[in-house]
């Protein structure tokens, strides 16, 4: 009990001197409220996720999430623009992507991935929120239908751009990550860029030319299920929408590697020195696709698609 208290009242230490250096800084203002608590308990995903509603070739069902702690104005824009990002991306997308693999005596490594995807053609249609909810670190999560009949151009053009590298060293493996969001709707621009190196994270949110930075925390979110052995997702210092968009990206590289892909490869020795291969692997697609579900598997959050056709 009295180990329970001390940990709540270090929560809240830790929270009010964040808020206390928020009011010095405007760009930290705005996103921060005075009545939160960062990291205490786990918050359930959505019953909407698992499953999302399937939809057809003219009815599109996604999601978006905000930013941790954002006002709710901001909150409801960044849900919204963030659902239309995926289901532009949904509706058709030019996927490209770069692998360089290390192998030696049979182990496999991934050295560098980098992933382009780009919208296929323009969203248009109409918008309709189907759901909501509000989680415990202030993010707001729709459930959004787009309606292809309708007439509404939503967005004209989306791009996501992941450069991911990974290199052994002696304590262990260091993996550089970096994820960049371009898009503009309704004649605003949603920038996001989402950089880890060597465990070092940051996050710069925009909304136009207003940025602010994701505030550090501790945010945890379990599986939505009456099981008693509850799957936890631990996303330190990111919140949900940067684990659905690295998850989104993942799933989207897997749907694209189905095609032809080219590879290249080269082996390496040096006298009786064995020294491994080097290969690269080029992929190309474009595909529409549609969201199954989003859940939490083996610690993991993780996004099931399922591809409509090819381009």
């Amino acid at each position: 009990m009295y180990k329970l208290k001390f940990i709540v009242a270090l929560a809240e230490l830790f929270v009010l001197a964040f808020i206390a250096k928020s009011q010095t800084n405007p760009e930290l203002a705005n996103k921060i409220r005075a009545n939160v608590v960062i990291g205490i308990g786990n918050e359930a995903l959505p019953s909407f996720f698992d499953p999302i509603p399937s939809g057809d070739e003219n009815i599109i069902y996604t999601v978006g999430v905000s930013d941790p702690y954002a006002n709710d104005s901001v909150a409801l824009m960044q849900a919204k623009a963030r659902a239309v990002l995926l289901a532009s991306v949904l509706n058709g997308c030019r996927f490209s992507g770069v692998f360089d693999n290390y192998n030696n005596s049979g182990n496999t490594s991934k050295l560098q991935e980098l992933y382009r995807i780009k919208s296929a053609v323009p969203l248009i249609g109409s918008l309709t929120i189907v759901d909501s909810l509000q989680t415990r670190f202030n993010e707001k999560i729709l459930l959004i239908k787009f309606d292809k009949t309708g007439k509404d151009t939503l967005t004209k053009e989306v791009l996501i751009e992941l450069f991911k590298t990974q290199r052994k060293l002696d304590y262990g493996t260091q993996i550089d990550y970096n994820i960049k969001v371009e898009e503009r709707y309704n004649n605003v621009d949603f920038p996001y860029i989402y950089t880890n190196v060597d465990g070092s994270f940051e996050i710069l949110s925009k909304l136009d030319n207003n940025k602010s930075k994701v505030p550090p925390g501790i945010y945890q979110y379990e599986q939505n299920s009456s099981d008693s052995t509850k799957n936890v997702v631990y996303l330190q210092h990111k919140g949900l929408w940067c684990g659905i968009l690295q998850a989104f990206t993942n799933e989207l590289a897997l749907q694209a590697s189905t095609s032809k892909s080219v590879n290249r490869q080269v082996g390496q020795n040096s006298g009786d020195s064995y020294m491994g291969y080097l290969s690269r692997e080029i992929l190309n697609n474009a595909f529409t696709s549609r969201i199954i579900k989003i859940f939490i598997n083996l610690d993991q959050l993780q996004i099931s698609l399922t591809k409509i056709q090819k381009l």
